[in-house]
């Protein structure tokens, strides 16, 4: 990296990625066994009107789902940490683990804040610890 002014010439652009790490792993349970549940966020999918629905600006996103087995269509999920709270329902089953899943929450709070709040960073297999507070900030790309 030192060296990145040594390969520059006049003229040329260099683009800066500052994304941030997006804490797209919620840690739950099923509803209403209380088995344990891990979701990883990997895209959101566009909002889908539903008039008639009951619940309060829904967002559907596919995600990697643990446990993919017991996990189907119609299955409830609740992820929660302090006095933020996120409702899930299983809406389909892909192959390796994967569902399509809708998520809000009930106390008016947008998802993307509920979810900034309680979700973890997702590290690399090689990092083996849970997450910590710090790793939002250190584990970042450039």
């Amino acid at each position: 990296f030192v060296q990145l002014p040594d390969h520059l010439r006049f003229g040329d652009l260099l683009v800066v990625n500052d994304t941030r790490v997006f804490p797209a792993r919620l840690l739950g349970h099923r509803v209403p066994s209380g088995g344990a549940v891990e979701c990883l966020l990997l895209r959101r999918f566009a909002d889908l009107p539903n008039p008639e629905s009951r619940i309060p600006n829904p967002e559907v996103w596919e995600a990697l789902m643990h446990p993919g087995q017991k996990l189907k269509p119609g299955a409830h999920v609740q992820f929660e940490r302090d006095d933020v709270h996120i409702q899930g329902e299983v809406l389909a089953r892909h192959f390796q683990g994967r569902r399509t899943i809708r998520l809000w929450t009930e106390s008016g709070m947008p998802l993307a804040d509920a979810i900034e709040r309680i979700g973890h960073i997702p590290l690399p297999p090689y990092i083996s610890r849970p997450d910590e507070a710090a790793d939002r900030e250190r584990y970042q790309t450039v």
